[in-house]
């Protein structure tokens, strides 16, 4: 029988105007002033594909509002999302629904989306709109920093 304490969870969700991170734990959720749209209106991604500048300086606002909340979230977390855009790309990415994706699943498409970037167009690969592009590369930055390896997608 096992006794081990269930793991530690946090419900990650990405509108167009934060980022809500909510541990199950009772611990009040931290809410980031980033969203898919407010990176848009800040300057970030608004080209399609997004330019390689766009990417850079997108993914420094994320960082710069993200590393203070991860210290008050639970180590080695499991994170599950409910959004719809989070099912979206797992659907994308060939996953099951629910189900869950892994990071190096999401890394492949970021890469891909840099990809696009430095070639001026989205190519054969999956294409992304802007807000997809916003979520995208927020949830990466999200799951990169905070070490989780799988997004339970419900």
């Amino acid at each position: 029988m096992d006794t081990s304490p269930a793991a530690a969870r946090v419900r990650l969700e990405i509108s167009d105007e934060r980022v809500r991170l909510a541990p199950d734990d009772g611990a009040a959720a931290i809410d980031l002033p980033v969203g898919t749209a407010r990176l848009g209106r800040a300057g970030r991604l608004r080209r399609d594909p997004p330019g390689d500048d766009e990417i850079e300086a997108a993914i420094a606002t994320v960082e710069d509002a993200l590393m203070p909340a991860l210290r008050r979230l639970p180590a080695h977390a499991d994170w599950h999302t409910a959004d719809p855009t989070a099912r979206a790309l797992a659907t994308a990415l060939g996953a099951a629904v629910p189900g869950a994706i892994a990071i190096d699943a999401v890394e492949a498409l970021f890469n891909d989306m840099a990809r696009a970037s430095a070639l001026g167009g989205w190519g054969g690969g999956v294409r992304l709109d802007a807000a997809q592009a916003a979520y995208l590369l927020i949830l990466r930055e999200c799951l990169h920093h905070a070490g989780v390896t799988r997004l339970r997608i419900e």
